[in-house]
Order: C-alpha cells, then structure tokens, then sequence
C-alpha cells in the first residue's frame, strides 16, 4: 500500500509525490520543505503530513492563509482517500494506491493502463465513487480496464 498526494491544480498541477511511512512530509513554498510549491498564498512551511501505522494525519503549520480539506479549514486533521486539501491556490488529492505495481505502461501506447491483476479500490473511495461503472471508458487518454 503506498499513500501519495496528487496536486490537481495550481501550478505544479499533475505532480504526484509518495509519503514515506514513519516520516512527516512538510508542504509549503520554502526551499527546505519535502513537497516545494510555487504558489505566493503558501506559507514557507505551510503544513505537514505525518504518516505513521498506514495512516495519514494532515497538520496546519501556522500558515498564514489556512490549511482547508474539502472546503474546510483545520487545524489536524485525518486524512481520508480522496481528500482535496487546499494551500493557497494549490490543490492536493490524498491517494491510497493499495497495489502501486498494478499500474504499468502500454506496450504502443505509452499510456499508463491498470493491469487485469489489479486490487480494487479501498471501500472509502468506492463508497464515493463506483470504480467497476468506470472499466471500459476513456478518461482524457487513460483506458480503464
């Protein structure tokens, strides 16, 4: 099981860093921080998230502008997956991959396509979502199977 945070917008929009388990990871746009964002409204240090037991704990720093996940702003928080938090005008998507060597590259493609052999999503996110009403479609360039 790996734990990632995906930034879907702002402008290191589409990066995709890993958490390291036992570590806290700092957010901000200091050059000293774990994940460095290249957004003004974030503070030098402005959160961490703090991994520990397979779970993941969000932590405002002191931020000047506030720390939100899906629309509020917290303090700490647990994080849940498919969590949108907010740092300035940087988004962030909390992301248990639970089979993170299911993900491959096609042969002609390029494209990455989950593999038949694939772990389902974890019921948190399936409770949000039903992933099997994706499999067959397009999602911009991405094939589900």
């Amino acid at each position: 099981m790996m734990l990632r945070v995906v930034i879907t917008s702002g402008p290191a929009a589409d990066a995709v860093f890993e958490l390291k388990p036992q570590t806290a990871t700092t957010i901000g746009r200091g050059d000293d921080c774990d994940i460095r964002l290249e957004d003004p409204r974030t503070s030098r240090i402005h959160c961490r998230i703090e991994v520990a037991g397979g779970r993941a704990l969000l932590e405002d720093a002191g931020s000047s502008w506030g720390t939100f996940v899906n629309g509020e702003k917290v303090e700490q928080r647990p994080l849940q997956p498919g969590d949108v938090i907010r740092l300035g005008e940087t988004e962030l998507r909390f992301e248990i991959v639970s089979n993170p060597a299911a993900v491959t590259w096609g042969p002609s493609s390029g494209d990455p396509q989950a593999n038949a052999d694939a772990a389902p999503s974890s019921p948190s996110a399936s409770s949000l979502h039903d992933p099997a009403g994706l499999v067959g479609r397009t999602l911009h360039r991405y094939r589900i199977d």
